[in-house]
């Protein structure tokens, strides 16, 4: 085997693991903070859960395009915020969409009795409480 082609090995690997980066940008920022405040959170509710969604796609498009893309102005490396590169600032808008979901759960109507009770049954399950006391 030459040089040349475990070279050309290498980058197809590298460009891989490349393109998985995005998706786990925008599943951290997008679908993460939903799940876990609708596990967690009595409060939150479908509005919170759609903000956060949108919220989270638009901040990470945003970023990539600005930064991978050189569109919105374009930038380098050095224009960064906080000199997190494209691919981290799944993180970032993750944290974000945090309180992003709070701050709308706080404005918007409850969530019915129902599913608050169901929520809880999902994060305490039946029976767990005679289980521990054994």
């Amino acid at each position: 085997m030459s040089r040349n082609s475990k070279a050309k090995g290498h980058w197809k690997k590298y460009l891989q693991y490349l393109s998985i980066l995005p998706g786990i940008c925008f599943s951290a920022a997008s679908f993460f903070p939903a799940i876990v405040m609708g596990i967690f959170y009595n409060k939150m509710n479908k509005e919170g859960a759609v903000a956060v969604m949108i919220a989270g796609i638009v901040a990470i498009l945003f970023y990539m395009l600005k930064f991978k893309f050189d569109m919105f102005g374009g930038g380098t490396s050095k224009d960064w915020w906080f000199e997190i590169s494209p691919e981290g600032f799944g993180t970032v808008a993750m944290l974000l969409n945090f309180m992003v979901s709070i701050i709308i759960s706080l404005f918007t109507p409850d969530p019915p009795k129902e599913v608050q009770e169901m929520v809880e049954n999902i994060r305490i399950p039946d029976g767990i409480m005679e289980a521990n006391s054994d």
